[in-house]
């Protein structure tokens, strides 16, 4: 492709060569009109155009990762882990091996696995249905991941399994009881029978793992406390459920979450070696501080694919900008000669230079900021474009304004160093030329 390309778009100027008139070449006249002409204003727009829409998409990656950085999940990620444990028989034997682990200095369980999709069911408080989230957790849950209880208390270690209380999100008794405190009330829990159970997306550690055992069974539960609200992973449905109920360790399908001491990737290397050795099938383990930097770690990775691409399409404006206005002045050396003689100051022979190419990058910056904006529009409107949304801020207008300066400053920068050059014709030497 690069050698069917060079030997295109060389044969263009070779063939225009061989139209040469020989009388105005014994008179000197070498080219007939030095002025840019058509094809060359589009394919200096053109280069414009990419470098415009590639570092747009550079400068919204970089601050999408620079905010996502500073993204605060709502809870403790640096020194938190979560196992999955797949392998029903040998449950008892990794639970006992995690108690006896130094590293570990708390442990809990939730079903289904943090990472995946909640479960969905409806609240009735006796004025309607309220459609809401849920996941079971043990007790200890809230203190692995330091979420504070604002109002009322945790689960104790005898609150299991079809026990009748429930603990709800700040915004979850907001909704159910817009003028009650939440604590001490009831409300009757149902099943959403018409959501696939652990339907919804979301990072799965286990993909091929049933997503959830029996459904929910229809029950009255007592609020015994209000859990601050938790933002959660964006690219992932870990959002905080808006109801917790209560489980154990020893329930079928449910994940261990885990808070540990040290290096967090050490402790995860420890804690495959020493479990592995009671259950060689065991679930993936994977730290939390690592989940949390996948968001950004995917944004990085395409801010510098945008920006090596962006860079490479500026290099080519810059130095095809460079090359075609080198080429002008040279060619109307004698033309700003005699302008320069009748009187043409240096800012007016700049101006003269420096308009040659100003429309076609001018064309080009609008045409890569309106693509940019496009694209922007119609992600926006899809389906996830909610999603997209919260993580990549596709509107940002620094990112918009901060390449289009870029672009300008390096365009001047390329056209200033010939528009210069003009300036230091010497006047009687080009007459005594022509």
């Amino acid at each position: 492709a690069a050698l069917a390309a060079t030997a295109f778009f060389a044969l263009m100027p070779a063939l225009q060569a061989t139209r040469i008139e020989p009388v105005r070449t014994l008179r000197g006249e070498l080219v007939k009109d030095a002025r840019p002409g058509r094809a060359r204003n589009v394919l200096i727009g053109v280069q414009v155009f990419a470098s415009a829409l590639l570092l747009i998409c550079a400068a919204i990656f970089l601050r999408s990762a620079l905010a996502s950085s500073r993204f605060d999940p709502g809870f403790r990620s640096a020194d938190t882990i979560v196992i999955d444990t797949i392998n029903e028989p040998k449950r008892t034997a990794i639970l006992q091996a995690l108690a006896g682990e130094p590293i570990v200095t708390a442990h809990a369980g939730i079903r289904p696995a943090l990472l995946g999709p909640p479960l969905r069911a409806f609240a009735d408080t006796g004025a309607g249905k309220t459609p809401l989230a849920y996941k079971f957790v043990s007790a200890g849950y809230f203190d692995v991941f330091d979420i504070p209880i604002v109002r009322g208390r945790a689960f104790t270690a005898a609150e299991r399994d079809a026990y009748p209380v429930a603990i709800v999100s700040e915004s979850a008794a907001r909704a159910l009881w817009p003028n009650g405190h939440g604590v001490g009330e009831t409300f009757r829990l149902e099943p959403d029978l018409t959501t696939p159970r652990g339907g919804g997306g979301g990072l799965q550690i286990n993909p091929d793992r049933p997503a959830d055992d029996a459904p929910l069974t229809p029950q009255v539960v007592t609020v015994i406390g209000v859990s601050r609200d938790v933002a959660g992973f964006r690219f992932a449905e870990v959002k905080g459920p808006a109801v917790f109920l209560p489980t154990s360790l020893d329930v079928a399908r449910t994940s261990v979450v885990a808070r540990i001491q040290g290096d967090p990737d050490l402790a995860r290397q420890t804690l495959i070696e020493h479990l592995t050795r009671v259950d060689p099938n065991l679930g993936m383990i994977v730290t939390m501080r690592t989940v949390a930097r996948l968001e950004t770690f995917f944004l990085q990775i395409a801010f510098w694919v945008s920006v090596i691409l962006g860079g490479l399409a500026l290099l080519l404006t810059v130095s095809g900008l460079f090359s075609v206005l080198s080429y002008i002045v040279e060619q109307r050396t004698r033309e700003i000669g005699v302008r320069m003689a009748l009187g043409a100051s240096s800012q007016k022979v700049t101006q003269l230079i420096l308009a040659q190419t100003t429309r076609p990058v001018m064309y080009g910056l609008l045409a890569g900021t309106v693509l940019a904006a496009t694209l922007a529009t119609a992600l926006l409107a899809m389906p996830f474009g909610g999603l997209i949304a919260e993580i990549v801020h596709v509107s940002d207008p620094v990112a918009y304004a901060g390449s289009l300066l870029v672009i300008i400053a390096a365009c001047l920068v390329a056209a200033w160093i010939p528009a210069t050059r003009a300036t230091r014709v010497d006047p009687m030497k080009s007459l005594r030329q022509e």
